[in-house]
């Protein structure tokens, strides 16, 4: 990725209401922005364009979020992946790390200054010369 104009981020969720109001919301933003209505939609998407963040929601029918966050993972290590989620559970969350290897776990309704700078955090991690599957968080030894 050369710069944050050329990033491309795709928000994945069957309400189009949602994808409505945050592309209202992300229209200022520097990046592209593309929407999924499904996770089927969604892998097509990413099979044909190089995108560097996916925003997906967990209850979606046929592919569950947590689902269409570990194909990414596996599929498109680069690709830094959020989960934004109504009904946020312990399973749900353990899923969205363990498996899908998460970057952040937002829940709905997210502020939308929250999500323009987790946004930006994620594009940021995406241009690290490291995966983001293979990053650790810094901790200070004890």
């Amino acid at each position: 990725m050369s710069s944050e104009r050329d990033a491309l981020v795709l928000v994945v969720d069957d309400d189009v209401n949602l994808l409505r109001g945050l592309t209202r919301v992300l229209r200022r933003q520097t990046f592209q922005l593309l929407t999924a209505r499904s996770g089927e939609e969604a892998r097509e998407i990413l099979k044909r364009w190089p995108v560097d963040v996916v925003i997906c929601d967990q209850n979606m029918p046929g592919t569950r979020g947590t689902e269409l966050l570990a194909w990414i993972a596996e599929h498109c290590p680069r690709t830094v992946r959020i989960i934004l989620t109504g009904q946020p559970d312990l399973k749900t969350a353990i899923d969205a790390i363990n498996r899908g290897q998460v970057f952040r776990f937002l829940t709905k309704p997210c502020n939308d200054w929250d999500l323009v700078m987790t946004i930006h955090d994620a594009l940021e991690a995406a241009r690290s010369p490291t995966p983001p599957s293979s990053r650790r968080p810094n901790h200070a030894a004890p």
